[in-house]
């Protein structure tokens, strides 16, 4: 009967362990800023922060490409970048406008993507 019930404990304590892979993210800092370039300008975004991912990157737009930059970690996977956004050679709105993006962190085969907004910009 001792061994039964061992058995029993030992198989409920392994079932109910479970390996947690879904990473995570603080973002502790970011700070939206625009810069003017002659008739164009460029969005940036302070961000900085940690993760329990391998993988972070962040969504950029330049004149309507969209691509993501990776943003480095350092070995704590702590994070700290200047990312421009979004970018503009001819011309910059007139009016306020918000802005996003989206930062994707992935660990092993699971990604997660937060979106980020601005707020109200100007130029």
């Amino acid at each position: 009967m001792k061994t039964y019930i061992y058995f029993t404990f030992l198989f409920l304590a392994l079932a109910s362990c479970s390996k947690n892979d879904d990473p995570t993210l603080m973002v502790t800092r970011s700070e939206w800023n625009l810069e003017k370039i002659n008739s164009g300008g460029a969005v940036h975004l302070i961000i900085e922060g940690s993760t329990t991912a391998d993988k972070v990157t962040i969504k950029t737009y330049g004149d309507g490409v969209v691509s993501y930059k990776n943003i480095e970690l350092d070995s704590k996977k702590h994070f700290s970048d200047d990312v421009i956004i979004s970018f503009s050679v001819t011309s910059v709105p007139t009016e306020e406008f918000v802005l996003s993006t989206e930062l994707k962190i992935y660990k092993k085969t699971n990604m997660i993507a937060v979106t980020l907004t601005s707020g109200k910009l100007k130029y």
